[in-house]
Formats: C-alpha cells, structure tokens, sequence
C-alpha cells in the first residue's frame, strides 16, 4: 500500500488528513475562525480569505478589520456624510453627532432659519435678517440701527 504524502497547503485534518477544515474554520488544524463574512463563516480553507465579501462594519480580505473612521457599511465602501462628526460603521448613523450646523440621525438637515450651531440649538440674534447655520454670523444682514457681524452694535439715530 503506497501512502501519498499532503502537502501542509492542503490543509487536510484527521488522522488519515482526508477531512476538509469544517465551514467556519481555516488554516493548519483548521484552529482559524474565518472573519465576519458576508455570507457567515464561509471563507477559504487555506487561508481564511472572505469568499462573498464582508458584513457591513468589516473589511479587507480577512474581514477582521473594523471600518476606518468616516466610513461604513458593507466592505467599509460607504463614506460618512462631511456634516457628521462621525458615523457607525454599520449603519452610517451619526451617533456622535453633527458638526455644528446640521441636525438629523445622518445629519443632512442645515439648522432652520433664525437658529445654528451645535444641535441648532442656538438662537440669531433678534437683529438679524438671517444668520450662518453654523456659526451664527448674520450674513443677511441687520435689522435698521444695527451693524456689525451679529447685528450687535446699536447704530445712534442723528439729532435733527
């Protein structure tokens, strides 16, 4: 009886190394996890390679790599929007909120008219024909006897 000798790249287990790494495992003794694949624990037996690409969150060929900062979603492709100071990596939201300006779970959404800042929480000055979204300069000018870049210096009416 003749014996083949396996190469290690086959990556065969067993005591007779006819058996296949099970789904979900790679790599020599099959004592690798495959990453977060998009189809779960399918990847390559040799070596741990994501056959269908990743999970939203993950990427890289492993798919053991989280998503850089300003990106999400599947395979990381998706970048965050510019107004979110930053979003999940798997749905996009911007769960540590807006840069100021904006408002919204993806922050598309410019503050309202006669509001700005963070969260569009603060108010124009009432002196205001309009102000900045973002940092509340009035930028649409002031109102009669007004001037400056919030409309916050009184002009004095001339005494006939």
């Amino acid at each position: 009886m003749s014996v083949k000798k396996l190469a290690i790249e086959d990556h065969l287990v067993g005591d007779l190394c006819k058996t296949q790494c099970d789904r979900g495992s790679f790599g020599i003794d099959c004592n690798e996890t495959c990453g977060y694949c998009h189809e779960a624990n399918h990847c390559f037996h040799t070596n741990g390679t994501c056959l269908s690409g990743c999970i939203a969150g993950f990427q890289g060929d492993l798919c053991k790599t989280t998503c850089q900062r300003g990106f999400f979603g599947v395979n990381c492709e998706t970048k965050c929007l510019d107004t979110c100071d930053d979003c999940n990596d798997v749905t996009g939201v911007c769960d540590q909120g807006c840069l100021p300006g904006f408002k919204g779970f993806v922050c598309q959404e410019a503050c309202p008219y006669g509001l700005f800042g963070q969260d569009c929480t603060s108010e124009c000055n009432d002196t205001c024909t309009g102000c900045n979204n973002v940092n509340g300069v009035c930028d649409r000018g002031c109102h009669p006897g007004w001037r400056g870049n919030y409309c916050d210096i009184g002009i004095l009416a001339k005494k006939s």
